[in-house]
């Protein structure tokens, strides 16, 4: 899952949260998709970041993007959310 921020870190996540400020969670191509934008989350939950984007290959020349141009997830965090919004970072 992923922040409803894109935190560059784990402790960027966690100043947030510790300041207060509303943090929520979301799945790309989730099941909470189809349930709707208001089913709240409730519980322990892993999140990674920073977000990524899936690679994928150029149309016009059928190439892929450098390598270096990719990102890839460098923290992970556990986290407890009450009602959607991110209580604790663990």
């Amino acid at each position: 899952m992923y922040t409803s921020y894109d935190f560059k870190t784990k402790e960027d996540l966690a100043d947030t949260v510790k300041a207060g400020k509303k943090v929520t969670l979301f799945q790309p191509k989730s099941v909470r998709r189809y349930l709707g934008k208001n089913v709240a989350l409730n519980g322990t939950f892993t999140v990674m970041g920073p977000h990524i984007k899936l690679a994928s290959k150029d149309k016009a020349h059928g190439t892929s993007p450098k390598e270096e141009e990719v990102k890839v997830h460098t923290w992970f965090a556990t986290v407890v959310v009450k009602d959607g919004v991110v209580k604790e970072v663990m």
